[in-house]
């Protein structure tokens, strides 16, 4: 009895297969379909002997974790391959050039990730339907949700990029499927990020293995917030530590405004440290923190040199004779006294100059003077060259 029923059911699927082949349908694009499918087998690659495939990858939308160097991608696969078993003549088929199929249904080339976040598969992907045309080419869109991992660059933050990379590849070499150099690129198909635009995306074959195409997404951070709220601040205390120069050293206003400089330049350097991520993704510290550190540097400076001057000042000491050369070359050229001395330091010296033609008390006038103006000189040389350098060095 086991024999023929076995015998009955094998006879019942050759026949449903057979009315299925055979079946006249009134609807052109249903009958075209039941020819082609007739005995199609899905578990089969196409006749031709290599079948390469065009790989567009494309991304909708995304998110960038920066703390794990991980970026989520939405995206949309689209590969398209020759099928010789789907061809047909349009003239036989009431002129109809191309129908849409279920992916489940016919030969699709076995495409799998290749990073540390998928083992196996594209990723979290759903079924979709496939467009098939006159000539047997065939067009997959595969909508999938993938993460990616990326090299993290924050070298020029706030105005970082960063790259990220998918891999795909094909286990099944026996297959002869490869991708078509001339027919692999990547799109933005719609960026949704507020933090983060997309700038560019390639695609390539790997050089040592044409069984691998990688795509490189380049994304850039919208730095507009951040350049309010941080690199305006920079500048803002670049010019008030290079004010701090114009005030006179021995001045008790200075030190306090010196020490006011300092603490503001840890206030913004809190304010920046903390927003870059402590997991080694970068190998370069931001160039941003290297200037801060050296403006902290040159403020902590500032300060030493206002209390020695000060200190240098209440007690009057004698200067050594190569301070006294040096201010005596300033004195000599009009240019560099006007430069360098301030207005009110001319006409002191000129009321000293009255007073030394008019009394000889004027010789035994204290080496302060001297001092005050090699402070001087110290300070203005020291202005014109951070000038300078923040001319032509950039802060990121």
């Amino acid at each position: 009895m086991k024999v023929f029923r076995n015998l009955f059911l094998f006879i019942s699927f050759f026949a449903c297969c057979a009315a299925f082949c055979n079946s006249d349908s009134k609807n052109i694009e249903v009958k075209l379909k039941n020819d082609l499918l007739c005995h199609y087998v899905a578990e089969e690659r196409p006749k031709q002997l290599d079948v390469p495939i065009e790989l567009n990858y494309g991304v909708r939308s995304f998110t960038y974790e920066e703390t794990t160097s991980r970026i989520s991608v939405e995206a949309r696969i689209l590969h398209r391959w020759d099928d010789l078993r789907l061809r047909w003549e349009e003239n036989d088929y009431a002129g109809i050039k191309m129908f849409h199929i279920s992916s489940d249904k016919i030969w699709i080339p076995k495409l799998f990730i290749n990073n540390s976040f998928h083992h196996y598969g594209l990723g979290d992907c759903h079924p979709t339907e496939c467009l098939v045309k006159s000539s047997g080419q065939i067009g997959c869109w595969i909508p999938c949700t993938q993460e990616l991992d990326c090299i993290a660059d924050y070298e020029k933050w706030p105005f970082d990029k960063h790259i990220c990379r998918v891999s795909f590849k094909t286990f099944y070499t026996y297959e002869n499927v490869t991708f078509d150099a001339n027919e692999v690129g990547g799109q933005v198909v719609m960026n949704t990020n507020n933090e983060w635009k997309l700038v560019s995306m390639t695609g390539l074959i790997d050089t040592k293995n044409k069984y691998v195409v990688h795509f490189f997404i380049s994304i850039e951070r919208y730095s507009g917030m951040i350049y309010k709220h941080v690199i305006i601040p920079i500048y803002c205390l670049i010019a008030f530590t290079l004010a701090i120069l114009w005030i006179k050293p021995e001045s008790f206003w200075r030190l306090i405004l010196c020490g006011f400089n300092i603490y503001l330049h840890f206030s913004l350097m809190d304010r920046v440290w903390w927003q870059f991520p402590s997991n080694g993704a970068s190998k370069s510290v931001p160039k941003i923190l290297k200037s801060m550190t050296f403006m902290l540097i040159l403020s902590t400076i500032i300060l030493i040199e206002s209390i020695i001057v000060k200190a240098v000042s209440i007690r009057c000491t004698v200067p050594p004779l190569w301070t006294q050369k040096i201010v005596n070359i300033s004195d000599s050229n009009s240019i560099i006294k006007y430069v360098i001395l301030s207005p009110t330091d001319l006409r002191e010296n000129a009321k000293s100059d009255e007073n030394f033609s008019t009394t000889e008390e004027a010789n035994k006038k204290c080496e302060r003077d001297v001092m005050k103006s090699l402070n001087r000189i110290i300070d203005r040389s020291l202005f014109l060259l951070l000038c300078i350098v923040f001319i032509f060095y950039k802060i990121v």
